[in-house]
Parts: C-alpha cells; sequence; structure tokens
C-alpha cells in the first residue's frame, strides 16, 4: 500500500496496491477518489468497473459527493490505471480474483469514512461484486448494491452460443486462447468524442472495439453466471439499473444505438436480476445505453437520481 498522490483526473487522488504477479507479468490495483476530507461523509459509494473499461466517470463522482457522500473507484487488476506492460487486458481465471483489491478498498474506505458503504458496479464487474457480496473477506461492510446493466447471461445465440461450451472446456486448458470473435465498435463509437459520443476517455484503456476475449476469461464468466442464475440469495438490498431495450452491437451508429444496450441483452437482466437476492428492485431506465450513466442527458440523469435515492435510503 502507497499514500495517495495526485490523479490524472483534477480533483482526485489515488493509491496502488501491489499484487503478486502471475504469468503475464507484475499486477497491481489502483484505489482512486475525490480529493476532499472524506472525514465527514455520511457514507461511500465505490465504483467498481466492467469489461474494457476504467474510472473516468467524474460526473457521476460529484453526483454522490454533492449528496454528502464520499466516492470511490476502483481500476482492478489489468485494468485502467492499473495495467502493466505484459498484461492480458482485463483478463482473469475466476471472477473473484480481484477479491484483495476489493477487499483493499473496502477496508481503506472504512479507515475513512464511518458510514455504510454502497458498492456500485457495472456490467461484468457485477459479477465480482456479486459475488464478493455472497463470501468475500468484507462483505459484511457493503450496506446496498448497484448494479448498472449486469452481465448476467451471454448475448449471443445459435452457433455462437453452442461455441461456449468448448471454448470454456479450451480456458481450463488454455486459458490465454484468444476466441475467435471479439466486440463490436458500435456502442464505443456511442460514447466517444472522436465519434459520435460526449465523453473524452483513453482510448488505449478502453479502445472503441474493446480488448480481445480469452478462452480462460469466457470459462471463469460462464462458471459465475451460472452461480447467479441458479439463486444468490444475497441479504443486501439491490437496486438493478437497465435500458428498455436492446439493439445490435454490430449494427450502424444510429439513434437507436444511442438509445438502447448495445452490448447485453436486457432480457437477460429482466430474468435473472432477481435472482441476485431476497430484495431487488429493478429500475428500467428507458433510452439508456449499457452503461446507463453514460446515456444522453435526459436517461442519464433519471438514472443517477434513481441510484442516489436508494443509496441514501429513500
Amino acid at each position: 500500500m502507497s499514500a495517495y498522490t495526485r490523479d490524472e483526473l483534477e480533483g482526485f487522488v489515488h493509491q496502488v496496491l501491489t499484487l503478486q504477479s502471475e504469468e503475464d507479468g507484475p499486477l497491481r490495483a489502483t484505489l482512486i477518489r475525490t480529493d476532499r476530507d472524506p472525514g465527514n461523509a455520511r457514507g461511500a459509494v465505490l465504483s467498481l468497473h466492467g469489461f474494457c473499461d476504467y474510472f473516468f466517470q467524474v460526473h457521476v463522482a460529484r453526483h454522490f459527493e454533492e449528496a454528502g457522500l464520499s466516492f470511490y473507484a476502483l481500476d482492478t487488476r489489468r485494468a485502467g490505471r492499473s495495467l502493466m506492460a505484459g498484461n492480458h487486458p482485463h483478463f482473469f481465471r475466476s471472477a473473484e480474483d480481484p477479491f484483495p483489491e476489493l477487499t483493499f478498498a473496502i477496508e481503506t474506505i472504512r479507515q475513512e469514512v464511518a458510514g455504510p458503504i454502497t458498492l456500485l458496479a457495472h456490467s461484468t464487474g457485477c459479477i465480482t461484486a456479486a459475488l464478493y457480496a455472497k463470501r468475500g473477506p468484507a462483505r459484511d461492510q457493503i450496506s446496498r448494491l448497484v448494479f448498472n446493466s449486469p452481465f448476467l447471461d451471454f448475448p449471443v445465440e445459435g452457433a455462437l452460443r453452442r461455441a461456449l461450451e468448448p471454448l470454456a472446456w479450451l480456458g481450463a486448458r488454455f486459458p490465454s486462447l484468444k476466441a475467435p470473435t471479439g466486440l463490436g465498435s458500435t456502442y464505443g463509437k456511442t460514447l466517444h468524442v472522436s465519434e459520435s459520443g460526449e465523453w473524452n476517455y483513453d482510448l488505449t484503456r478502453k479502445p472503441l472495439r474493446g480488448f480481445p476475449l480469452f478462452a480462460g476469461w469466457i470459462r471463469a464468466v460462464l462458471i459465475a453466471q451460472r452461480e447467479i442464475q441458479a439463486g444468490l440469495g444475497l441479504k443486501q438490498p439491490i437496486l438493478l439499473l437497465r435500458s428498455d431495450k436492446s439493439s445490435d452491437p454490430l449494427g450502424p451508429v444510429n439513434r437507436l444505438a444511442h438509445t438502447s444496450d448495445t452490448v447485453l441483452k436486457v432480457e437477460h437482466m429482466a430474468l435473472y436480476g432477481p435472482r441476485l437476492g431476497n430484495a431487488v428492485t429493478i429500475e428500467v431506465i428507458p433510452e439508456a445505453k449499457h452503461d446507463v450513466f453514460l446515456s444522453r442527458e435526459e436517461p442519464r440523469a433519471l438514472a443517477l437520481a434513481r441510484a442516489l435515492s436508494f443509496v441514501s435510503g429513500a
């Protein structure tokens, strides 16, 4: 652990946790927070990114901070600020691999903030967050969970669906084997200012077409999804935010792409979301994108308002 140092984002600081090296090199994780003194905060929100993502969403942090909550974000191993030379971006052999950095983040927050801690996760991050809330070492410190478009099933059909099992089998033996297909660029083009979006982030950390999918990662995600689909029984109150519709991830960058989830199927969230826990509230945000907090202004404001109301216990 190290002391906080100035972050690349103005008004933020971070500290780095050194992790045990693996076959693809040294590993680290980065905990980011606003530079305001968290001592007087009435609680804290810890944000966990998804696949091909990292923390740059300053407007989300400010939204919670202005309501008296301290905001923290975690760039996990092999992601964002934590990605190191030689690392396979966003790879894990198990969705539980990031547990050590989550424990570090929660214990750090507990030293700085006396109030309740909400874990806010997006997409693939929701899988790790859900499993952590079930059996992570510091799970008792998590009061509430907010899931932003959780990745509860693969959005594929037909031949691609049938290919998942062989890929998972290969992933046990050849975890670094690259899958023959990857992500489309439609979603990224709706987000980044270089295309038709409004967000300016680092394209080396969040490329328009994403990063390669590895067989070991696919296997790990499938295993975690099946546990969730069978019923996880989490006791913490859960808010699940999702769009009202999905659209083709390889489709044109048009109005529909800007007003729908072009990454996952919202039908999977509707089906499996209630199985996450005993008190799940699903909020449908009309015309939201995959990351509801990166949607256009109206759905974005609604999603942020719903999240803050839930975190505040309203």
